[in-house]
């Protein structure tokens, strides 16, 4: 004996099976005696679903780039950027063209032989690749998700924000053959990211 379908199952049986898509006189309706619910009860209940997952059009908020520029001494021992714990998401480091040498910069224990060099002139860029989250598309396969682990009887998803690659300034040491003043420039984190 096989078990009843529940609204669920049947709105998703009649809205995948190609020819028997809902008509103005449709053979496969339930009728009012069987008991069953109708096909207005079983819309209702896939839209009460999927109320709050659905975004609305609109414009995208700002979110602000900030960042900040400060002066930097390299010396002949490797020093941190900063002392302390400060999260970017990316590092642009400027040696002067009027520099008599360059800098160098990696992690803990770097040296003028072991570092990225940047040479007067030349600024380079440490920067994360985090692309923007495709949040329009996220959403709708979340309700998808969502939906087919109901229909299943599966367990609903749980939430999930994906993680964000980042520096530490204090992990980042910097030194040079003779103490050299450089510039340096960081980009925080955007807001709500």
């Amino acid at each position: 004996m096989s078990r009843p379908m529940d609204p669920l199952d049947r709105y998703f049986a009649r809205n995948i099976l190609v020819d028997v898509y809902p008509r103005k006189d449709d053979p496969f309706r339930p009728s009012s005696a069987s008991g069953a619910p109708s096909e207005t009860d079983t819309v209702s209940t896939v839209q009460t679903l999927t109320s709050g997952f659905i975004t609305p059009p609109g414009q995208r908020p700002y979110v602000y780039q900030r960042g900040v520029s400060f002066n930097f001494t390299a010396g002949v021992a490797a020093l941190p950027i900063n002392a302390n714990r400060y999260e970017v998401d990316s590092v642009i480091v400027d040696v002067p063209s009027t520099a008599a040498n360059s800098v160098f910069m990696g992690f803990a224990g770097v040296t003028i032989t072991s570092g990225l060099e940047v040479r007067p002139g030349l600024p380079i860029e440490w920067a994360t690749d985090n692309t923007r989250e495709q949040w329009e598309l996220q959403r709708a396969m979340e309700l998808i998700a969502s939906l087919l682990a109901m229909k299943e009887g599966g367990a609903p998803l749980t939430t999930y924000r994906p993680p964000r690659v980042v520096y530490n300034l204090a992990d980042i040491f910097i030194v040079a053959a003779a103490p050299t003043a450089i510039s340096i420039t960081v980009f925080n984190v955007p807001e709500q990211q």
